[in-house]
């Protein structure tokens, strides 16, 4: 399913086949999107929903799979975010790619678009 905030959008996936849903202009961010349309299809916890941003539209189906199928397997999981390792310094200084600092445990600690100690 897309959410978005765009009529251009939805009129894009919906020409295509997709199931899309209008969702309210105010959100502040994608997981705030999710949310509302978590809410508003009646989603209970348990319920395993994974975000893909609009940015990442090449990202691995199967990377979407084996995040579904952690959360799934680990209930008291409420949230994950999919991670690479940084393998060049043009990506560890490039603002386009986030950068996750993790702990030991691989809890996130913290996310930047700026390069992080």
């Amino acid at each position: 399913m897309i959410a978005t905030d765009d009529a251009r959008i939805r009129a894009a996936a919906e020409g295509v086949g997709a199931d899309c849903v209008l969702t309210s202009t105010e959100h502040e961010s994608g997981t705030d999107r999710v949310a509302e349309v978590a809410r508003r299809f009646g989603f209970v916890p348990g319920d395993v929903l994974v975000n893909v941003q609009g940015d990442e539209p090449l990202i691995e189906p199967r990377l979407i799979a084996d995040l579904a199928a952690a959360l799934g397997d680990r209930p008291a999981v409420d949230i994950a975010t999919a991670a690479a390792p940084i393998r060049t310094l043009a990506e560890f200084l490039d603002p386009n790619c986030v950068n996750a600092l993790r702990a030991c445990d691989w809890r996130a600690l913290y996310f930047s678009r700026a390069p992080v100690p």
